[in-house]
């Protein structure tokens, strides 16, 4: 799987925001997850904001964590050079509201005491791959590598592989799939219903 992913990056690194064409630092994208991660837990873990700040607040440190559009673009594949320049700007944003919704509910329950980072390494020649473990109260520790990359001199993440599976990969297959069924249309239709505020994606405190 790491290496299908690997495939998956080579030759991507044009998107709006400047990637680097080297690694972040191994120190430093392991902090960078550390930091996000216990930042995240604090947020979920407050007392002192409501459900729809700590939600909005969440929201943000996504927005700030990820690659959002360039991992929209990977998640296109090939039909986002047959696409209108408007078409890519809406596609992105309903992109970028569908992700941060999807992750947000995700971290619900999530404890930063149980959070540790593992190792980190170089993956290709713009990526650190930082391996991290969730300590779960039953069963085995959930193992997930994260892929970060710089973008104009900030670390973002642009994957994510979880027992195996990477986020980018899995979700370029979905939308292949959404878009032979109902077209490039059907799948900003799906975006738009998924990533629409409903009912609050976490819990009460």
């Amino acid at each position: 799987m790491i290496g299908m992913v690997c495939l998956l990056f080579a030759g991507s690194g044009a998107a709006v925001s400047v990637a680097a064409m080297e690694p972040p630092g191994e120190a430093d994208a392991r902090q960078f997850i550390s930091q996000l991660a216990h930042k995240a837990g604090a947020t979920l873990q407050s007392r002192e904001l409501s459900l729809e700040q700590r939600e909005a607040s969440v929201h943000a440190l996504l927005r700030e964590g990820f690659a959002l559009e360039f991992i929209a673009r990977i998640s296109l594949g090939k039909h986002w050079r047959r696409i209108k320049p408007e078409q890519r700007v809406l596609y992105t944003e309903l992109f970028s509201q569908f992700l941060i919704r999807a992750y947000g509910a995700r971290l619900a329950g999530f404890s930063p005491e149980l959070f540790h980072v593992d190792s980190a390494a170089s993956r290709g020649e713009q990526d650190m791959l930082v391996k991290t473990r969730l300590d779960q109260p039953q069963g085995p520790p959930l193992q997930a590598s994260w892929r970060i990359r710089l973008f104009d001199g900030k670390p973002k993440i642009v994957d994510i592989v979880v027992e195996g599976v990477s986020m980018a990969l899995n979700q370029r297959q979905e939308f292949s799939a959404v878009i032979q069924r109902n077209g490039v249309e059907g799948l900003m239709e799906m975006l738009r219903v998924r990533g629409s505020a409903g009912k609050p994606t976490l819990p009460p405190a």
